[in-house]
C-alpha cells in the first residue's frame, strides 16, 4: 500500500510541481540572466530536482524511477537543453549512487548509452507526433518511466523491480500526462482568451 501511494500519487505530484517550478525560473527569473549565467542556472536547478527525485525514490521504494520525466518535459520546450539534460539525469543518478557506494565507472557508462537510446527513441516520437505533440509526450513518459527501470534492474541486481512496481510508475505516469495535459489545455485558453481580447481591442481602435 504504502508504494502504490509513493509511486502513483505523492511521487508523481511532486514532479509534476517540480516541473511547474521550474516553467517558472525559466520563464520569470532565469530568462532575465545573460547566456552563460542562465545555462548554469538551468543545469544546476535541474540537478538539485534530479537529485531529490532519485534520492527520493531510493529511499522510499529502493529503485529509481521518474528520472527522466524533468528532462523529456524539456526537451519538448527546448531540444537543445533537453539532450543536455537526458545526459545529465544519467549523470545524475550515478553522483547519487556513487554517494552511496553502488555505482562505478563501467555503470555510469552504461547509464550514459541509455540516456543516448532514450534521446533517439524521444527524437523518433516527437517527430512522429508532430500534430500529436501532447500525445506523443503522453506516450513517451509512461515507456520511459516503465521500462528503464527494467533496465537498471540488470545493471543493479539489488534494486528489485517487480511488475507491481512496473504498475504503480504506470499509474503514476498517466496522473503526470493528466496533469500536464489539464495545465497545457489552461495555457491554451488563456492564450486563446488573450488573442480574442487583442483583436476585440484593435477592433474597436
Amino acid at each position: 500500500m504504502d508504494k502504490f501511494i509513493f509511486l502513483v500519487l505523492l511521487m508523481p505530484i511532486m514532479i509534476v510541481s517540480l516541473l511547474f517550478a521550474k516553467y517558472v525560473f525559466y520563464a520569470k527569473i532565469f530568462q532575465k540572466l545573460k547566456r552563460p549565467i542562465f545555462f548554469i542556472m538551468v543545469v544546476l536547478l535541474f540537478i538539485t530536482h534530479q537529485y531529490f527525485i532519485v534520492s527520493f525514490a531510493m529511499n522510499n521504494v529502493g529503485f529509481v524511477c521518474y528520472q527522466y520525466v524533468l528532462a523529456i518535459a524539456a526537451y519538448f520546450i527546448n531540444k537543445k537543453y533537453g539532450i543536455v539534460m537526458l545526459f545529465l539525469s544519467a549523470f545524475t543518478v550515478n553522483i547519487y549512487l556513487s554517494i552511496n557506494d553502488s555505482t562505478n565507472f563501467g555503470r555510469l557508462l552504461l547509464a550514459l548509452t541509455i540516456s543516448a537510446g532514450v534521446l533517439l527513441f524521444v527524437s523518433i516520437i516527437e517527430k512522429i507526433s508532430k500534430k500529436h505533440t501532447l500525445v506523443g509526450y503522453a506516450f513517451i513518459n509512461v515507456f520511459v518511466n516503465t521500462s528503464i527501470p527494467w533496465i537498471f534492474a540488470t545493471m543493479y541486481p539489488e534494486r528489485a523491480y517487480s511488475f507491481s512496481d512496473m504498475f504503480f510508475v504506470a499509474l503514476g505516469s498517466c496522473l503526470i500526462n493528466i496533469f500536464i495535459g489539464l495545465y497545457m489545455r489552461s495555457m491554451r485558453r488563456r492564450r486563446e482568451n488573450w488573442l480574442k481580447l487583442k483583436e476585440e481591442n484593435h477592433t474597436i481602435s
